[in-house]
């Protein structure tokens, strides 16, 4: 075995690298001793030729590099790094090799504290880090970083020397991988160690590359942690910082601003004492004079931060350094707002706002000496926009008060009531700017606790509820009804004095009443009120054929979103009148053969409510509304429906809705039943679950209205997803697929088939999103749809379906079982499967098999397009040429994104689909068409240039023509995808 690691030594040194893994594999499979290889090695390695040194110390260091799962002994590694420490100081072109074995001990094995520090004075000592190539640099930086965190403990006893040593290290570091690892090993060196000996030069070898003007933006956090990983900077830091945010540079001044909040994180008042005055007025500066947005805004942030970092300290020096800060922003603030024209009201806005915002004590200072100001400069005969600043700036301090959410001994400190006087007076104002500001500063003021009593509250609610009524601005109008929503979540009862009595004026505006009570219904207490008052007019309307039905189901849709979720107590409450109530006038209105149908929009308003309520239930409760819906559906029980608010009689009408002989207004029903009994859990069991998949079988495949067999076949595939994997699901199975087989062979009428093609794709969705046996041989029958002419534009765009998302069934929301990478699986069986048949149908039915594979091109995941590509483009190019305007609308949606993502592929077509888009960029019947050929021709432009620049004197030209399209959209795209092409 000796001569067999000494063959593969020889045969490495003279060039063949192969040799490294068979000693590799030899060592892992105990064939090899690691000791034989350096044994046999030591003629090289004490070599008096330094390049033959340095060869055997490369198969050395490269068969420790690749033992990464090799255990040593403990002497082993002693003697390594004994060795490789001895190595550092040998001639210089040893130490590449020495510095990689080295770093593979350090990574991979486990090395004592004691030749830890070893390994750190070695390379302190002997190692000009400057002098090094990148990599060699990067090892170095490597091997210290792993030092550190394996071997901290031992490594801290030599204290000054490792930190000297280091900054000998890191000086002059020049690029910035090696930079970033070094600023992260300096970070861990400046928190671990005592640097005070070295404070000055450590701060030297890191300040100096502020501010970074490079990439990436990882280096600029890491050595902004750097900076300010210790308050013992701050004396260097801080002047550094005012130095910087004094220059034009941009990036210097974002940087530095940044870099001083951080500083506020661990910075004490005593640390800014000194700086105070000078960081006043450079934020001053910056806020006040400065042009640009962002350093205006970082300005005000690091504002917020200096107060909040002052007032974290409770000694009277601090207290005094707050209150002396405060005094001069104060001071010179007031001095703006003595401006006649207010010039800078926006910017000392600002800046009032971020002193406010920096903590309790400071909110009620700036509040209390700038409130007063305000109020006395205020004059309702000045110009309008003089009073317009002003209210902006009692805004921006009104929602500083309401962010800090003030202590009751702060909030009582404030004189709010003169505030409130003041909008009150102003709220009469004819100037629609002032009214929308009244309304926004009401909206804020009412959610600052203790600022008012309940009875200002109240009349803040009778004006802006007069407000909601009379104003003729719809944003003032807007605006006051926020502020009810506010006055709603602080001060219900507020709501039900002011608002409610309205609701119940004859005359009322009903489009008024729905949104104010959709947007103040936020609380138990009101939806007491609040949803009587709407079931009431819900039938009315029902019940006198009025046009506000939808409106009120909104509604009480969104009521019942807005508070669902806010305790089992309301869950409760909307469940009982869902259940009482919304459900009895869908009953009522399809027992009453006078009034006019409900719209299938408004039945799916109430569908999603009563789903919305059945999801936030409890478990026991869910199972009850669970078994009293079947048994409404099935034994057409109306007795258990008893309404809370309405006091009527239903018709004597017999109610069937399962039936395919019932009235249309009863089938479309089974959109609230698929709803709610869809969304229920896998674990649940259904009562009647025999007598439901028949009825809901039948009417999927009978029923005169399309939208209940729809309803009623999502339904049908909801259960058979959620059923157990045993012998009675597979025996519904087939008693649904006879029954699809059959009703296909036997249907004559166009819409029972195109009933039967729906229920054969959703029942298709359920197994495949289980991972059912059964969903290949499902597939293979919605394939043989494409034969029948009456059905294959259906079944082709059964694969929209299949592969989309639906929120509201068959997903992860309702309880649905949804399978890991489903979709990708079905798109590997399915694509194979439609390119096939493609080839072999006849020519008046392949664009059915090329609509298809555009829907499953669009919905699967872009990786997986991406893998099948090559295969698949020819048919996705042939899928644009079609005239069928579906077809060219999905084949231009999944073409987009490709051209941006894979333009190897792309080129490989662009004399095919050049003419295509150009055409299609003035395809009359479609904007959408239009819009998306021109989205594509624009990505185009992307692609190598030399490719494309044949094409622009003709793509110019055609869209001469297309700039001037009837439509705006059309035109807006077009002149940026000329622009584009011009520019090539």
């Amino acid at each position: 075995m000796d001569q067999s690691v000494q063959q593969f030594i020889d045969e490495f040194m003279l060039g063949d690298s192969a040799r490294l893994a068979d000693i590799t594999k030899g060592i892992y499979g105990n064939e090899i001793k690691l000791s034989t290889v350096v044994e046999l090695l030591g003629p090289y390695l004490t070599n008096t030729e330094h390049e033959k040194r340095s060869q055997g110390l490369k198969l050395l260091s490269e068969v420790l590099q690749m033992l990464s799962m090799y255990k040593m002994q403990d002497t082993e590694v002693q003697l390594l790094v004994a060795f490789y420490c001895n190595r550092l100081q040998d001639h210089f072109a040893m130490l590449p090799e020495t510095l990689r074995g080295i770093l593979a001990l350090v990574q991979h094995q486990v090395v004592s504290q004691e030749d830890a520090v070893t390994i750190a004075q070695g390379i302190f000592k002997e190692v000009q880090n400057q002098a090094l190539l990148r990599g060699d640099r990067n090892r170095v930086y490597s091997i210290l970083a792993g030092l550190l965190d394996k071997y901290y403990q031992g490594l801290k006893d030599m204290d000054g020397d490792f930190v000297f040593g280091y900054i000998q290290i890191m000086d002059g570091e020049k690029d910035p991988r090696n930079l970033l690892l070094a600023l992260k090993i300096a970070k861990f060196i400046i928190q671990n160690f005592n640097i005070d000996l070295f404070l000055d030069d450590f701060f030297e070898i890191i300040s100096c590359y502020f501010p970074i003007d490079f990439t990436p933006d990882e280096l600029i956090m890491a050595l902004r942690e750097s900076l300010t990983a210790t308050k013992k900077f701050a004396g260097l830091l801080l002047p550094l910082l005012l130095e910087k945010l004094s220059s034009d540079v941009h990036s210097a001044k974002m940087d530095s601003l940044q870099t001083l909040i951080s500083c506020t994180k661990i910075y004490t008042s005593s640390d800014f004492q000194e700086y105070l005055e000078p960081i006043w007025i450079a934020i001053r500066q910056e806020i006040f004079l400065s042009m640009d947005n962002e350093v205006e805004v970082l300005g005000a942030e690091l504002l917020t931060n200096i107060i909040a970092a002052l007032s974290c300290d409770s000694t009277q020096q601090d207290s005094d350094l707050l209150s002396d800060l405060m005094k001069t922003i104060v001071k010179e603030t007031q001095q703006y707002l003595q401006d006649p024209e207010l010039k800078l009201a926006n910017h000392c806005g600002n800046a009032l706002k971020a002193v406010a915002c920096g903590s309790d004590r400071s909110c009620c200072m700036i509040l209390n000496a700038t409130l007063p100001r305000l109020l006395e400069i205020y004059d309702p005969d000045k110009a309008i926009i003089f009073r317009i600043k002003i209210h902006d700036i009692l805004i921006k301090l009104l929602s500083a008060a309401a962010n800090r959410q003030l202590p009751e001994q702060y909030a009582t400190a404030i004189d709010w009531h003169q505030v409130v006087k003041l909008l009150h007076s102003s709220a009469n104002d004819s100037e629609e700017g002032i009214r929308l500001r009244v309304t926004a500063s009401f909206s804020i003021i009412v959610q600052i606790k203790h600022a008012l009593a309940a009875n200002e509250i109240e009349k803040i609610g009778h004006r802006m509820m007069q407000y909601a009524i009379e104003e003729t601005c719809d944003s003032v109008r807007r605006g006051s009804i926020s502020t009810l929503a506010a006055i709603a979540s602080t001060a219900p009862n507020v709501i039900i004095t002011t608002v409610i009595p309205y609701t119940r004026v004859s005359g009322a505006d009903i489009q008024l009443i729905h949104s104010i009570l959709a947007t103040t219904t936020l609380h138990l207490d009101i939806m007491k009120e609040s949803i009587p008052i709407l079931i009431r007019m819900a039938f009315e309307s029902i019940r006198e054929n009025q046009n506000s039905l939808h409106s009120t189901l909104k509604s009480l849709y969104k009521i019942t979103e807005l508070n669902v979720k806010n305790g089992d107590e309301s869950c409760m409450y909307l469940y009982r009148y869902f259940f009482g109530d919304v459900l009895w006038i869908c009953l009522y209105n399809s027992l009453a053969e006078s009034n006019s149908d409900l719209e299938f929009s408004a039945i799916k308003t109430i569908a999603n409510m009563g789903q919305l309520i059945y999801l936030n239930l409890d478990g026991s409760i869910q199972k009850q509304m669970i078994d009293d819906l079947v048994e409404l559906f099935l034994d057409n029980h109306v007795s258990i429906i008893k309404p809370i608010t309405i006091n009527s009689e239903l018709p004597s009408t017999q109610f069937c809705p399962l039936s395919v002989t019932s009235p249309k207004r009863q089938l479309q029903l089974i959109e609230i039943l698929c709803k709610i009994l869809g969304a229920v859990k896998c674990e649940v069991e259904i009562i009647r679950i025999n007598d439901i998949i028949s009825n809901l079988l039948d009417v999927s495949c009978n029923s005169p209205c399309q939208l209940s067999a729809v309803a009623a076949g999502q339904l049908l595939a909801a259960i058979i997803n959620k059923m157990k994997d045993d012998d009675q699901l597979d025996g519904y199975i087939k008693t649904i697929t006879k029954k699809l087989s059959s009703a296909l062979d036997s249907q004559n009428d166009d819409s029972k088939i195109n009933n039967v093609a729906n229920v054969w794709i959703w029942f298709t969705k359920a197994l495949i999103m289980r991972h059912h046996t059964y969903s290949i041989e499902a597939l293979k029958q919605i394939l043989e749809l494409f034969k029948l002419p009456k059905v294959a534009q259906v079944a082709s765009e059964g694969f929209k379906v299949i592969i989309g998302d639906e929120e509201s069934i068959l997903s992860e929301r309702t309880n649905a079982i949804v399978k890991f990478m489903y979709k990708n699986r079905f798109f590997v069986i399915a694509s194979e499967k439609l390119v096939d048949s493609y080839r072999i149908a006849s020519t008046g039915s392949k664009h059915h098999y090329l609509s298809a594979l555009s829907y499953l091109l669009n919905g699967v995941p872009k990786q997986m397009l991406l893998n099948h590509l090559i295969t698949l483009m020819p048919l996705l190019v042939e899928s644009v040429i079609y005239d069928e305007e579906s077809l060219r609308l999905s084949s231009l949606q999944t073409l987009r994104p490709l051209i941006t993502e894979a333009p190897d592929i792309i080129s490989n077509y662009v004399t095919s689909l050049f003419p295509e888009f150009l055409k299609l960029c003035n395809y009359s019947p479609s904007m959408t068409v239009r819009i998306a050929a021109l989205q594509c021709l624009n990505d185009l432009a992307s692609l190598p240039i030399t490719l494309i620049i044949p094409f622009k004197p003709k793509v110019i030209t055609e869209l001469g023509i297309t700039v001037n399209d009837r439509k705006r959209l059309v035109r807006r795209e077009a002149v940026k995808c000329r622009n584009n092409w011009f520019l090539l």
